[in-house]
């Protein structure tokens, strides 16, 4: 929950946040085509977010990569 808080309060009403369940199959198999090997993850415009490769997301290259 506080990955989704943050993302969502730095996205704010200028960007979408879709939520995605991990536990459904085909959520997971798009989840592995991004590259995600942890959860939780943040995909921006199709990207894996570099805060995300390996470990949990950053609030400044989040910040970052919304601006």
């Amino acid at each position: 929950m506080k990955t989704i808080e943050m993302v969502k309060r730095l996205a704010g009403s200028s960007h979408e946040v879709i939520v995605h369940d991990m536990h459904k199959a085909d959520v997971a198999t798009k989840a592995k085509q991004y590259g995600v090997r942890s959860v939780p993850a943040v995909v921006i415009e199709g990207k894996l977010a570099s805060c995300c490769a390996g470990r949990g997301p950053e609030e400044h290259v989040l910040r970052a990569a919304l601006a």
